[in-house]
């Protein structure tokens, strides 16, 4: 008994003799002064969906004042390695970014808290290590000359490490799977791709960069789209070349999962027999009085929910007349163009009052479809509106082969399949009452692991 005690009378003394364990405290305990460090990081991936070489890792580090004086000199320095142990260099110093009281760099209020970052760009080598891990000293001078130091937390608590822990990335070798999309580019009149699209590990757009071929010099937008954990997307933006934001808009559901804003976009949605969303945003009323006449006239834009998941639109009139004397009243409401009213997987057509266009496709699986709640809220989601190449490359569940406009006149889809029977490229041929067209480069598919160009 006495043999199983000692160790334990002997770890208690030590604790109770030795100073308190966090190395943030100061020498002299009258001045309370202490420092807490948390190191965080976010990743910027490269367009190949992985996290791994030319990724850059952004540390965060917040350096806290939680102790009663003030403190100056503070100074940071990094211990960076790979899961191996061996050293690594950042790409630049760590640098200060601002204090939330306004201090200047190397100076804390009590309380306080400065904010400084630092970046580091991923290697072959790291990955082969497995990982990239990063530990912050932060040391500071207290009023009565005293020296305090505290080593990084990587902010993360449920790990079972509380305390001093790295800041660990964790990189392995990626496992592709040569089924899902990476990137599909749509081709211009040279060969050269004008549109990309940019989807997931998943497989789910995520980014479409559009260059507008109608402007000279081209003006390029990218449009970035975000889902949450039920793949319903919350927020689409669009930026121009270089990342700077032009516009982006939340999207809100209610309880029901129906649309009530885009944006600043209004919806209110109908409950009748015939469900439909009205985009407030151009709804018009007007009531007028002629005489004993009372009328009404009302227009907007219906987007109407059925079995179809993508909505079909129209152009949406009302009108009626009440006689405020013998109390007659007539109403009469109805469409004008309705777009987007057929799709059983694939959108078989497209027809206004006076003409239709008729989609054909093959059966091989488009590997761009997508089974997210994009396929329900086109088209209110610009940028799709009226973009046929948007619509049928995207929602399509099989690949588009024929738009037939009205005979001659047409477009033909032809198809390269890979090893996996999916489109590895495509060609694109217009046929009018001249007669067919010379073939054009359409589109290229890029699957994980694919070699893909700038």
């Amino acid at each position: 008994m006495t043999r199983q005690l000692l160790p334990i009378i002997l770890i208690f003394l030590f604790f109770s003799c030795s100073n308190n364990s966090d190395d943030n405290q100061s020498p002299n305990s009258n001045e309370n002064a202490a420092l807490e460090v948390t190191n965080t990081v976010e990743v910027t991936t490269n367009e190949n969906n992985f996290l791994g070489v030319d990724d850059v890792l952004t540390y965060t580090v917040l350096v806290k004042n939680t102790g009663e004086v003030d403190l100056t000199n503070i100074n940071l320095t990094y211990t960076l390695t790979d899961n191996n142990g061996n050293p690594l260099t950042l790409n630049s110093a760590i640098a200060f970014v601002n204090s939330d009281l306004g201090s200047s760099n190397g100076s804390l209020l009590t309380n306080e808290t400065a904010t400084y970052t630092a970046t580091y760009t991923i290697t072959q080598s790291d990955v082969d290590a497995g990982g990239v891990s990063n530990s912050i000293s932060a040391e500071a001078l207290t009023p009565d000359g005293n020296t305090i130091t505290d080593i990084s937390d990587d902010g993360i608590d449920d790990d079972g490490n509380l305390i001093d822990d790295s800041t660990i990335t964790i990189l392995t070798e990626p496992t592709v799977d040569s089924t899902i999309i990476s990137q599909f580019h749509v081709l211009n009149s040279d060969g050269d791709p004008y549109i990309k699209y940019y989807f997931d590990y998943y497989g789910q757009l995520y980014k479409i960069y559009y260059t507008d071929i109608r402007t000279h010099p081209h003006n390029i937008f990218i449009y970035n789209f975000e889902f949450d954990s039920e793949q319903k997307l919350i927020n689409y933006s669009k930026n121009n070349e270089n990342g700077v934001p032009l516009w982006s808009s939340d999207i809100i559901y209610d309880a029901q999962y129906r649309i009530m804003s885009i944006g600043s976009r209004q919806f209110e949605f109908v409950d009748e027999d015939s469900d439909y969303y009205i985009d407030l945003d151009n709804y018009s009323e007007e009531i007028w009085t002629n005489g004993d006449i009372e009328y009404t006239e009302i227009y907007f834009t219906k987007y109407s929910v059925g079995s179809n998941p993508i909505m079909s639109v129209c152009s949406y009139s009302y009108s009626s007349e009440y006689n405020t004397i013998t109390e007659e009243f007539s109403e009469y409401g109805g469409c004008g163009d309705t777009w987007w009213n057929n799709y059983n997987g694939n959108v078989t057509s497209d027809c206004s009052d006076t003409d239709c266009v008729i989609f054909s496709h093959n059966t091989i699986t488009n590997p761009l479809y997508s089974t997210t709640n994009l396929i329900n809220l086109y088209p209110l989601v610009s940028p799709f509106g009226g973009n046929y190449n948007l619509l049928f490359f995207l929602f399509s569940q099989n690949n588009l082969t024929l738009i037939n406009y009205s005979d001659p006149s047409r477009i033909a889809f032809t198809y390269i399949l890979n090893e996996n029977n999916l489109p590895e490229s495509s060609t694109r041929q217009y046929i009018d009452e001249l007669g067919p067209q010379p073939a054009q480069a359409f589109g290229n598919y890029y699957y994980q692991g694919d070699a893909i160009p700038d």
